[in-house]
């Protein structure tokens, strides 16, 4: 058996009901909340699309495009080892792949037999077209589907501080087809059935392409790289509806999993280049020294991306391209920015749980908050019950936008809270001075042999016979235990328990004091 990496040789508007999601968030999308800090105009000025995911089935043409792919993977079998009946057998029913091997010698290379393979499965891997600066993209053509994924906008361009809209970003997307003589998207039609086996309704695509993710940013001025980070630690404090958060570092946030529903991040932009850059001396002094960074170093830009997936897209009924605006798609974002940034209180000096909550009925909620300032971990459950967290939780974070789930940290927690009211935060504009121009060309597809990359027979033979049992495991009574193996796992798991306890004993001192 063995696997092989082997290079290949070679407008309508929708007329369907709605889905039952997209009612509801049309009223979102098409309108501004009143409470909302920044407007919808606001916003569809800054944002771009990071990442777009994209097909188009041309069933006019099926299997006459030009086939492009980054190579098969093959997973053959040796048939050299069958009987003369069982190999006549197989011959009946099927064709075996036949390859003419290389014999190695000193001199020349000479053809010898045939060998004779069954194909077991392959399957086509995506085709990474290039552009300057190191940027890929996934392209891929089987002769009838025609396939693009990556960050279509920042490919072929230095960095991705501002980046294109949704249309621009289909242009691109179009322009590289071209390049590698392929038809571009375009708008289509599809239907609503209802199904006789489940009678559910069902959506099929009649022609036009389809969209199954889109990732949409927006970058946000604080002033300054300080404001960014206290930004950054304040959001780190903030949670969202139905997801899970992580934090990555000092300077970012995510919420919910990436290719998730909805998944959204946040970062300070300027340390993102820097993650991203060769540690290279002069790679990095190039980087520091233009303008992309110093302008999102100096205005402290902090990005928040939203990750739009191929359910949540279908649901609001922004799969088909036809559908799909930016202003919709902004519309979506819009939700999860507000959720962060609606709530970020105004005014305070520094945080007095007195002053904030100083109704009758938030007196309860002192007491909680002082503990959970002295540094006590309240979600192990051990001063408060968990439905009284959980009710805390929710109030509190209504309130003053502090999550009590995560730890407290001195110097940083309420700090961030208090100076981020002082924070101009707008939305940011691309700079008249800043380009989005590419300098590229479509690079040949590469004819390659794929009889070299194939084992002979005699490679095969070699590596199965390389695989003997040693005298030391024939001389190994496998009916008996191995007492040495067991008594060496007891006692690492015993060190493992006692180190466990040490820890535990240390935290418990720490929450003492």
């Amino acid at each position: 058996m063995c696997a092989l990496a082997v290079p290949k040789i070679e407008s309508k508007i929708i007329d369907t009901p709605s889905c039952i999601y997209k009612k509801d968030l049309n009223s979102i999308i098409l309108g501004s909340a009143s409470n909302s800090r920044f407007t919808q105009d606001q916003l569809e000025r800054c944002a771009n699309v990071d990442w777009i995911t994209i097909y188009q089935d041309h069933n006019d043409k099926k299997g006459k495009l030009r086939k492009i792919d980054g190579g098969v993977i093959l997973n053959l079998e040796d048939l050299s080892n069958l009987s003369e009946e069982t190999f006549d057998s197989y011959l009946k029913h099927s064709n075996p792949i036949k390859i003419v091997p290389f014999k190695e010698d000193e001199e020349n290379k000479e053809l010898t037999e045939e060998v004779a393979y069954k194909e077991l499965w392959c399957t086509h891997k995506k085709f990474l077209a290039e552009g300057s600066h190191n940027t890929r993209i996934m392209l891929f053509c089987d002769g009838t589907r025609v396939f693009l994924s990556g960050n279509v906008g920042r490919w072929g361009r230095k960095d991705n501080l501002f980046n294109l809209n949704f249309q621009q970003t289909i242009s691109k997307c179009n322009s590289i087809l071209k390049k590698y003589d392929l038809p571009p998207f375009t708008i289509g039609k599809s239907e609503r059935f209802f199904s006789q086996f489940d009678g559910k309704s069902h959506l099929k695509r009649l022609y036009g392409a389809v969209v199954t993710r889109l990732d949409i940013n927006v970058n946000f001025a604080t002033g300054s790289p300080e404001n960014a980070q206290y930004l950054i630690d304040y959001l780190q404090a903030r949670s969202m509806s139905y997801v899970s958060k992580s934090v990555s570092g000092r300077s970012s946030v995510q919420w919910g999993k990436k290719g998730g529903r909805l998944y959204t991040k946040a970062y300070v932009k300027f340390e993102e280049m820097l993650r991203h850059c060769s540690s290279k001396k002069d790679e990095l002094a190039v980087l520091t020294e233009s303008f992309a960074y110093q302008f999102a170093k100096n205005n402290g830009i902090v990005r928040i991306e939203t990750e739009i997936d191929r359910k949540t897209l279908s649901e609001t009924g922004l799969r088909d391209l036809e559908n799909i605006t930016m202003s919709k798609l902004v519309g979506v974002a819009k939700i999860k920015i507000d959720e962060l940034m609606n709530d970020i209180p105004l005014g305070l000096e520094h945080f007095e749980p007195e002053k904030v909550f100083y109704k009758k009925e938030h007196k309860k909620y002192i007491k909680t908050l002082a503990m959970w300032k002295s540094g006590m971990d309240l979600k192990a459950f051990t001063v408060i019950s968990k439905s009284t967290f959980y009710r805390h939780k929710e109030e509190i974070l209504k309130i003053s936008g502090i999550d009590i789930e995560q730890r407290y940290v001195e110097g940083v927690t309420v700090e961030a809270l208090s100076l981020i009211s002082k924070i101009s935060l707008e939305p940011v504009e691309r700079p008249e001075n800043y380009s989005l121009a590419i300098d590229w060309e479509a690079p040949e597809l590469n004819v390659i042999d794929l009889t070299r990359h194939l084992p002979t027979r005699k490679q095969i033979n070699e590596a199965l016979l390389a695989v003997v049992p040693t005298q030391e495991f024939l001389n190994t009574n496998l009916a008996e235990p191995n007492h040495a193996l067991i008594a060496k796992r007891n006692a690492e798991a015993k060190e493992r328990y006692q180190m466990r306890k040490l820890y535990d004993i240390k935290n418990q001192d720490k929450r003492a004091y």
